[in-house]
């Protein structure tokens, strides 16, 4: 895989813009190759459904511009629906618990968490950030849109907020006891 392929996957797994200097730091290149090889990558995306958009200082993968009212259209249609069960548990316990893993969604769930987290990530009810020990994985939090539709400034202002951070506490308590005796 080439240096244009590399730059492709991280942007992807990252899901938003990265700077050509964080780049290089992962990719072990100098900056100025980085840009080099950035415009190879735009050049090969021309013609297709994503692009690349570059800054000064970052660079990011969106959907192409001529793509524009199919991607409008879809998400139109998918906003228009209401929440799921499956999207509504990871939405509170991504309020509940944030910041969270995917995996700690899906611990708790039971179940894989993926389409769920999906979902309320295009509908901007979620964000989600690099993890602060482990730069390979991401952390989700609701967004701040979504507190104020909810009429809250913080998440402790949820309700019952602090009962149900007791009461959970105590579930987890009682869970790492069990497992410590298995």
């Amino acid at each position: 895989m080439e240096t244009p392929q590399h730059i492709e996957a991280l942007l992807f797994v990252q899901g938003t813009a990265m700077s050509y200097a964080e780049l290089g730091k992962i990719l072990e290149l100098p900056e100025a190759e980085i840009r080099k090889e950035a415009q190879k990558l735009s050049e090969e995306l021309e013609g297709r459904g994503i692009t690349l958009v570059r800054t000064d200082t970052t660079l990011a993968l969106t959907t192409a511009p001529e793509a524009s009212s199919l991607v409008q259209k879809f998400q139109t249609e998918n906003e228009s629906e209401s929440l799921g069960q499956a999207a509504l548990e990871t939405l509170a316990i991504v309020l509940y618990k944030s910041p969270i893993t995917r995996s700690e969604i899906e611990y708790i769930r039971g179940v894989t968490a993926s389409t769920s987290i999906r979902t309320l990530l295009m509908r901007g009810l979620i964000t989600r950030a690099t993890h602060p020990t482990d730069k390979r994985s991401f952390v989700y939090m609701p967004t701040t849109e979504l507190l104020a539709h909810l009429g809250v400034t913080s998440v402790t202002d949820l309700p019952q907020y602090n009962e149900f951070m007791r009461e959970l506490s105590a579930l987890e308590e009682t869970f790492k006891e069990q497992e410590t005796h298995e």
